[in-house]
């Protein structure tokens, strides 16, 4: 009964919040995450991996209710950012992984990253590891310091 009793208060809510629980094992991901948005906000490590109950349990031999999954990351980011999902749907990248081509195609963690929000630099940085040949011998439109998003539009291929 006693161990019944530990384990209530362990996983009760009322006991600790869930990144003081997933910190334990994973700081670089927590301490990085401290720098998002999304945590300003108060989400926690929750809103995308679920309660995870099992893996705080196991000692890190059970996976998390719901990983960021490559398949599922458009869906899981669409939830909240609706509007980025339907463009993103109309792109070549959602193609790709939608239609089986590419798995490892483009979603939202590749440009914006999962647990510290990339800079625009990076994301660009991303960008021409696949698209370096689009820029071999072209001239691009503008003069100065110019990106990707200067003539495609962040969330399509458009």
């Amino acid at each position: 009964m006693t161990l019944w009793l530990a384990l209530a208060l362990a996983l009760s809510p009322v006991a600790t919040t869930t990144r003081e629980t997933c910190v334990r094992c994973h700081s670089a991901q927590a301490r990085e995450f401290k720098t998002h948005p999304h945590s300003a906000a108060g989400l926690g490590c929750e809103a995308c991996h679920a309660e995870s109950i099992d893996h705080r349990v196991s000692k890190g031999t059970t996976r998390p209710d719901r990983l960021d999954y490559r398949h599922r990351v458009a869906t899981l980011c669409g939830a909240c950012h609706r509007s980025e999902l339907k463009s993103y749907n109309l792109s070549e990248h959602a193609r790709l992984r939608l239609e089986g081509f590419d798995a490892d195609a483009p979603d939202c963690v590749s440009c914006h990253g999962a647990h510290k929000l990339l800079t625009a630099s990076q994301t660009e940085r991303r960008c021409r590891g696949c698209h370096l040949a689009s820029f071999i011998g072209s001239t691009p439109p503008v003069k100065g310091k110019i990106s990707c998003v200067h003539c495609h539009s962040p969330h399509s291929s458009e």
